[in-house]
This record gives C-alpha cells, sequence and structure tokens, in this order.
C-alpha cells in the first residue's frame, strides 16, 4: 500500500509542476522610438521572474496570446491576425487570421499594428488531444448599422493549431472556424474549466446596437469537450448592456472559478455565482459604480478574496468577501503623472503564476505597474506604479489574457518565484500618524522615516493631489485649507509607497 501511496504521490507532485501555460508573456511594438520588431518576453520559469530582451516576428499591440506547453517552453504566440512559433517564424498556415472586409483598417497593412482588442483572443488545449490548441477569437466586419457604415464584432472563430506536425513547429489545421454568427461586445472572451476538471466553460457576451429596440443581457455559453466547441445554451441575466458596452471593461472568472465580475464604465461593476457543473450564473450582486474616466482593468487577487479595477488615474480594491462589496472600495493609488516617454496610466490586468498582478499603461512605455501583494488589503497590498522596467516601448494597451489553467489541478500560482534583478531596493514599512482624526481645525502629519528623497502627499478620496512636498517629521496643516472629506496621506520614496493613513476633515 505505502509503495502505492508512494506512487501516486510522485505523479501528482509531477502533474503539480507541469501546469505552466502561461509561464511566457511578450509585448512586442514597432517602434520609430525603438527600430525594428523588439519584444519584452516575461519569463517565470526556473523559480525566478526574468525578463528578457528578444525580437518578434510581429507587433503585437492589442490583441495578445500566448501558450506553453505543460513545462512552461513558450509553444507560440498571437497578435489576432498571425501565430508565430517560438522560434519567432511564421506557424505553417498561421496567416490571414481573422479575414475579413476589415482586416487591414482595423490591423494594418499585412497586420502591421496587430488585431484590435483586449479580452478578444485566448488560446486553450485540446483536452482530448495532446499538443493541439484552440486559439478562440472575436472577427470586425464592415456593416450596415442603422444605416450607417460601421464596424462591429460579427464572429466568434477559432483557429485549430497541432503542435505535432512540423517536427513540433506546428500547423495551423483549421482556419477561422466559425462558432458563432451575431453582433457581440468586443472584450469580455473569458473561459473556465468545468466542474471535470477536464472541459471548458466559454463566455461571450450579446451586444446591443444603438438603435436596439429591445436590448437584452443575452451570455452566450460554449462548451469545449470531446466533440470540440459548441453552443450549449444562452443565459438572460443581470444588467440590460448599454450599447456602448464594447468601448472598455473587462470580465473575470475567480481563481476557483465559483464567481464571475464584470465592470465597464456604462453598466458598473456586478458579480455573479457560477455553477461549473451546469454553466449556470446566479446571485447577481450589482454595484452602480462609474467612473469620470474610462474603465478598463480588472482582476483578482490569487486568494480570491481581493478584486482590483482600474479607471486610468486610479486604482481601486473591493473585498468581495464582503456582504455589501461596494462599501469596501479602497482608492490603491492615483497615477503621479510620471511619462515614460508618454502618460503611464493605468490599464489592463492579468494575474501573473507569482501570484503578483500586473498592469499596462494605455500609451507606448518602458514600464509595467504591479501589485506585489494584492492577497493583502491596503495599503499592505503594495502597488508599485512603473514597477518593472522594460528594454523596449510596450504596444499601446497590450497585456495577454489567460484563464486558470491550473485549476482543479495545482495551486493558482507560485508565490515562491522570485524577482531575478532588483529594479527598486527594499524599504520597510513605516510608522505613520495624523492626528487630531477626525481633524476640525490643526492636524498634523507625524512619522519617524530618516531616509532622504521622500515626498507626502495628501489625496481626496476621489484622487485629487490637495497637497504635496517634502518629507519631515512632523508637518502641520490647517483643517480650514481643506473641504469636509476623506482623505489619505501617503508618504512615497521615488515610485513606491512607503505608508498610508485614513484621516476625515470635520468642520
Amino acid at each position: 500500500m505505502r509503495y502505492l501511496i508512494l506512487f501516486v504521490l510522485l505523479n501528482f507532485s509531477s502533474f503539480v509542476k507541469s501546469q505552466k501555460n502561461d509561464y511566457v508573456w511578450l509585448w512586442a511594438n514597432d517602434s520609430s522610438l525603438d527600430p525594428g520588431v523588439e519584444s519584452n518576453v516575461l519569463d517565470f520559469n526556473d523559480g525566478t521572474r526574468k525578463l528578457l530582451r528578444d525580437t518578434a516576428l510581429f507587433s503585437i499591440d492589442q490583441a495578445n496570446a500566448s501558450i506553453c506547453d505543460d513545462e512552461g517552453h513558450l509553444l507560440f504566440y498571437f497578435n489576432g491576425c498571425r501565430i508565430a512559433g517560438s522560434d519567432h517564424q511564421l506557424v505553417e498556415n498561421g496567416d490571414s487570421i481573422n479575414y475579413g472586409n476589415a482586416l487591414k483598417l482595423i490591423a494594418g497593412e499585412d497586420c502591421l499594428y496587430g488585431y484590435t482588442g483586449h479580452q478578444n483572443s485566448m488560446i486553450l488545449e485540446d483536452p482530448y488531444a495532446k499538443n493541439k490548441y484552440y486559439v478562440l477569437h472575436h472577427t470586425w466586419e464592415r456593416m450596415v448599422v442603422g444605416g450607417f457604415n460601421s464596424i462591429a464584432l460579427t464572429k466568434f472563430n477559432y483557429t485549430y493549431v497541432d503542435m505535432n506536425e512540423n517536427n513540433g513547429k506546428g500547423r495551423a489545421t483549421a482556419k477561422n472556424v466559425l462558432i458563432l454568427q451575431d453582433t457581440i461586445n468586443s472584450g469580455y472572451l473569458q473561459a473556465v474549466k468545468h466542474a471535470n476538471g477536464r472541459d471548458w466553460w466559454i463566455v461571450v457576451i450579446d451586444a446591443n446596437n444603438k438603435d436596439d429596440k429591445a436590448p437584452d443581457n443575452k451570455y452566450y455559453f460554449f462548451l469545449l469537450d470531446e466533440r470540440g466547441i459548441n453552443l450549449h445554451h444562452t443565459q438572460l441575466i443581470g444588467p440590460i448592456f448599454h450599447w456602448n458596452t464594447s468601448s472598455g471593461g473587462s470580465a473575470e472568472f475567480s481563481p476557483d472559478g465559483s464567481r464571475y465580475a464584470i465592470q465597464n464604465n456604462n453598466n458598473g461593476l456586478w458579480f455573479f455565482d457560477f455553477d461549473r457543473s451546469s454553466g449556470i450564473f446566479s446571485n447577481l450582486d450589482y454595484y452602480s459604480i462609474f467612473r469620470k474616466n474610462r474603465t478598463s482593468g480588472l482582476e483578482w487577487s490569487a486568494n480570491g478574496r481581493y478584486l482590483y479595477t482600474s479607471a486610468v488615474d486610479s486604482l481601486f480594491q473591493y473585498d468581495t468577501w464582503a456582504e455589501d462589496i461596494g462599501s469596501t472600495e479602497t482608492l490603491v493609488d492615483v497615477w503621479d503623472g510620471t511619462l515614460d516617454p508618454f502618460e503611464t496610466h493605468f490599464g489592463l490586468m492579468q494575474r501573473g503564476p507569482d501570484c503578483k498582478i500586473y498592469m499596462s499603461s494605455f500609451s507606448s512605455t518602458r514600464s509595467i505597474h504591479v501589485i506585489n501583494n494584492p492577497d493583502e488589503p491596503f495599503p499592505f497590498c503594495n502597488f508599485v506604479q512603473r514597477d518593472m522596467k522594460l528594454f523596449s516601448y510596450t504596444a499601446t494597451i497590450s497585456m495577454p489574457s489567460f484563464p486558470n489553467y491550473r485549476l482543479d489541478a495545482a495551486p493558482v500560482c507560485d508565490p515562491g518565484i522570485v524577482v531575478s534583478s532588483k529594479d527598486i531596493e527594499d524599504l520597510p514599512k513605516i510608522d505613520l500618524k495624523v492626528y487630531p482624526n477626525p481633524a476640525s481645525d490643526l492636524f498634523y502629519v507625524e512619522s519617524s522615516y530618516k531616509y532622504k528623497d521622500v515626498s507626502v502627499e495628501i489625496i481626496g478620496i476621489n484622487g485629487k493631489i490637495y497637497w504635496r512636498g517634502e518629507h519631515h517629521k512632523l508637518l502641520s496643516f490647517n483643517g480650514y485649507d481643506f473641504s469636509s472629506g476623506v482623505y489619505l496621506v501617503r508618504i512615497k520614496k521615488e515610485n513606491r509607497v512607503l505608508g498610508v493613513e485614513k484621516f476625515v476633515v470635520m468642520r
């Protein structure tokens, strides 16, 4: 018996160690600032997080998908139009994907810029055929809507890649295979494993036109099983989708697949429970949260407790274990205005296999923001603007979109993965006091921090910076210089937050 147990444990350990389909990420751009197509490769293999400089066959401007084998070796990557292997050569028959009457307009001549749209692409391994993959993709087309020429997503397709072909270099054996013909929302393409641990649920959201007389709230649920990808059912549930839902927003399943969150600035933020056996949403939890700026990124912490959303110049945290999630909204940080060389706004997010959350900008920059401890409540989540320095400029809003490949098979992520090189020194969290709190007239900000080049900021709950200056052990302020409300005092060294304290002005 003990030999049988040992055999099972050894095989389980090997299986756990081999769920590394999301261990290599790529950002690539052909910029006049960095001539030629250069790529930043983020590699999580061998227990370290390494940023490598490489070339690429094409730009990955928005659509961004890649896949590794179970051991973490890059197999191929996809920019919405073409598929390239790890050797940066075109996979056989891997061109003219999403071919249609809008391709040139959307992606440029010969797909120079890549295809438009975040969360419009995803790669899943065929659960019934080793080394064969479904590349899922939404297709834009020119069409007439309300008597006007328009561009809309009208197709949900897949391209099938067999990596057993061409001595392991792969071949697209089927291309642009139609799964669904309908007007659908850009983005929000998500997948989660079926309760059987093998098949996949795939969710696509229906779109409403501006002139629709009967708009709906339809979700399409497809099942990837031994028969391929087929429509399983549709469901009408939750808020009616605004006609401009495609303009921005994200959706994501929780790491354990039991919940689904979606947000955009035209609809708000809402959650569903999800039954991984039946593929049914239930128990709508809706919050009418709207931002002045366009919302975009959304991601769960690895422990499934905290949800993060971005809104161009602001980052928020929610405690999803609370009864009233909306009441837990916490402003994590506001954009500090830094250019690198363009605006380093808060954009799209993706959880890494190291448990950190990575966030891109809306402009071509040489940096990525990082939530280093997303399982912790603010301020201990340790968000650092531009924490990861890149070699070349990233594409406009590019960020890969991965499902939880390890669901039911291995931990969500490996917190033991270490950064191979340190761009920013480790600095301790410091004691910080604001008193009296609440304040009416005179109040003080006190800390024992003794390092140089440290700044202090007082920020309103709306993200506006009301005061910024040099740090001293004791600072005094007149409460009459501030309107009644909630504020944050933040101490920073360069772009790293060392301490945060909330206080209230009441008069």
